[in-house]
């Protein structure tokens, strides 16, 4: 029985806010897109986030969508 190694690139989900608590691991490559959902924690809105693995594995932020402009939150 043989066992074969190699590496393989993952983004990692944690809250920071939970004393980083880890949520999920997924593959991901250069190229790779990922859409991040959640729900606006003042609004109580849908927002989505899309990201791209960059070439030295990066996270490049794409957009950013939502259904309000935030108008009258603080901005800190």
């Amino acid at each position: 029985m043989g066992v074969a190694l190699w590496p393989v690139q993952v983004v990692s989900l944690k809250l920071p806010r939970e004393n980083n608590r880890w949520i999920a691991s997924i593959p991901a490559a250069e190229g790779d897109r990922i859409l991040l959902a959640y729900r606006h924690s003042v609004e109580l809105t849908a927002v989505e986030g899309h990201f791209q693995i960059g070439p030295r594995s990066e996270i490049l932020a794409l957009k950013t969508r939502m259904q309000s402009a935030g108008t009258g939150l603080p901005n800190t």
